[in-house]
């Protein structure tokens, strides 16, 4: 009988969960770009860009959890301490932005669906542009904190599993 795979524990989920929020909130502005230019599906454009980057705050938010509770369990080498707090820092920043942007977003989707076609264009695109500045400084904030992530993995080896004295066991092979 197939059983399938059980989860990582909580404090090895970060590697895993990390790249939805990266995913979520960089593919989002191509949606909010498609609003602006299919003026027909503006309010149905609007929501499925507000629905990604409600789905993205909350993966950020998941990502900052799990990324302190693996830093827990991690041992860091005295050169990579300052890129991960960087990256700590970073993410932190990040996950605020976008809280907040996915509240801006709802309440400004939920105010375009109201007034429906009473809603003056000008004003919408307008408010559409401001925040898709605001949105793209987000991701650059989120681009540095993933730059820094990738750093501290790839640059310095620093593994989530390096205080797990099981996971390195020797199996008896030689090979």
């Amino acid at each position: 009988m197939f059983t399938p795979p059980s989860l990582p524990a909580w404090d090895h989920l970060h590697p895993i969960v990390v790249h939805f929020p990266i995913a979520l909130l960089l593919v989002a502005p191509v949606f909010l770009l498609l609003s602006l230019a299919w003026g027909s599906q503006r309010r149905v454009l609007m929501a499925v860009t507000t629905a990604m980057v409600v789905m993205g705050a909350i993966a950020a938010q998941v990502a900052v959890m799990t990324g302190e509770a693996t830093s827990e369990i991690t041992m860091t080498s005295a050169l990579a301490e300052p890129v991960l707090h960087e990256h700590e820092e970073l993410a932190e920043t990040a996950r605020t932005i976008f809280l907040i942007l996915a509240g801006v977003a709802v309440v400004g989707t939920a105010w375009t669906w109201h007034l429906g076609d009473r809603a003056r264009p000008r004003w919408v695109v307008s408010g559409l542009l401001v925040y898709g500045a605001a949105h793209m400084l987000g991701c650059l904030v989120l681009g540095n904190a993933a730059h820094e992530g990738g750093r501290v993995v790839h640059e310095f080896g620093t593994a989530a599993w390096a205080k797990d004295p099981t996971f390195m066991q020797d199996s008896g092979n030689d090979d």
